[in-house]
């Protein structure tokens, strides 16, 4: 398993568990570390569906239900172009030496209470 697999299925545990201010986290690291010139449309593809729910989170009238159900539609669709990405791309230049940030270490995470503070 290449290190893309591995993130992908981090994200993918961190979604089941409910984690989905953590999983888009880890997706904002991924896209950081995928500044790869011939995946362009990929990484447009996914930062704009990244930044629609996140100015869905930031509008004060949605309900962390709302957020939730929106961010969990979003990062199944950009796992999806990630997946797409990893057939394509079978060697991408994320070495095999780079450690998961932080955020995939979390794992008893508030992500209610942690969004509601955002969201009032």
């Amino acid at each position: 398993m290449n290190n893309l697999e591995f993130k992908i299925d981090e994200i993918k545990k961190l979604l089941e568990q409910g984690q989905i201010e953590v999983a888009m986290s880890g997706i904002k690291t991924l896209l950081m570390q995928l500044e790869l010139k011939t995946l362009k449309d990929e990484i447009v593809e996914i930062e704009g569906l990244y930044n629609i729910v996140y100015s869905d989170r930031l509008k004060s009238n949605i309900s962390y239900d709302k957020f939730a159900e929106s961010a969990n539609k979003t990062i199944k669709s950009i796992l999806i172009i990630l997946n797409k990405i990893l057939k394509t791309k079978s060697t991408l230049p994320l070495g095999p030496t780079e450690t998961l940030p932080d955020v995939f270490k979390q794992k008893d995470v508030d992500t209610v209470s942690s969004t509601k503070k955002f969201v009032k």
